[in-house]
């Protein structure tokens, strides 16, 4: 069984004849994200796929893409042949590991579970619901958990794509949400060393915005330390609103001439 991670989009899917557009300010961004980390990047009928990846890198991937707007959520699935006229067998030896090591880890007594299935391939004749309640026949034999559609401590998800792959899953990870950023407009981000400037960036880059940062430093008035912290909360910013190039100016002898020359309630 390959493990691969699934990526999902929302607000994108909203969009018209520009999706595609939208769709591929995304991947840019998300290959810009995992750029240093060995994978493979798929796409497949609204999904996107990162594969081949090192194992020890996995959560690395996860907590970088979870930052990436755009991404409404993703899983960390085994990808297995769906093979539907051999009684979904790769599936349900998938999904039976996946069972009794969520009942190793389990801590609950009289633990509660469902089957959700996802059938996007049509040609398999059986639906949803009866596909998952095969399924579910397998999590009852090999473990101790109890069916219950509606409270359930666990939800075993199966993906079946019309690729003749399916994806078996137990999480869904919420994303950052919002528009790629790059698809909407520039903006000038003045960044001081208070929370205010890093909030603000990052709702105008969830909104799609590409930023640049200015900040204005008055040495000697204002210490090296000041300077290192904006350039700290840039760093952190950029994880979610990609590059972002910091213009640092300095302000000492414009500061001096308004003393001078200008009264004193125009100094703040």
């Amino acid at each position: 069984m390959e493990k691969v991670i699934i990526i999902r989009y929302g607000e994108i899917f909203l969009k018209g004849k520009n999706r595609d557009y939208f769709e591929s300010l995304l991947i840019k961004n998300i290959k810009h994200s995992l750029g240093d980390l060995k994978f493979d990047f798929k796409r497949s009928q609204g999904r996107y796929f990162v594969e081949n990846y090192d194992v020890d890198d996995e959560d690395e991937i996860v907590d970088r893409l979870k930052k990436v707007f755009g991404i409404y959520s993703l899983s960390v699935a085994f990808k297995v042949e769906t093979k539907a006229e051999e009684g979904f067998c790769d599936i349900k030896e998938c999904l039976k590991e996946l069972a009794v090591r969520a009942e190793e880890d389990c801590n609950l007594k009289d633990a509660k579970f469902r089957v959700t299935v996802k059938r996007a391939d049509k040609r398999i004749p059986k639906a949803s619901y009866e596909i998952a309640g095969e399924l579910g026949g397998v999590v009852l034999k090999y473990t101790h958990f109890k069916v219950d559609l509606t409270h359930f401590d666990y939800d075993f998800s199966v993906d079946i794509r019309e690729s003749g792959y399916s994806y078996v899953f137990l999480d869904v990870i919420m994303g950052a949400g919002g528009l790629p950023v790059g698809c909407s407009s520039k903006g000038m981000l003045l960044l001081s060393g208070g929370i205010d400037s890093p909030v603000a960036a990052y709702m105008m880059a969830k909104r799609g915005m590409k930023l640049c940062a200015i900040h204005f430093c008055s040495p000697p008035y204002t210490s090296e330390r000041a300077k290192e912290k904006v350039i700290e909360l840039r760093n952190i910013v950029e994880k979610y609103a990609t590059d972002i190039k910091l213009y640092i100016v300095p302000f000492t002898e414009i500061q001096m001439e308004i003393h001078r020359l200008c009264p004193a309630e125009f100094m703040i």
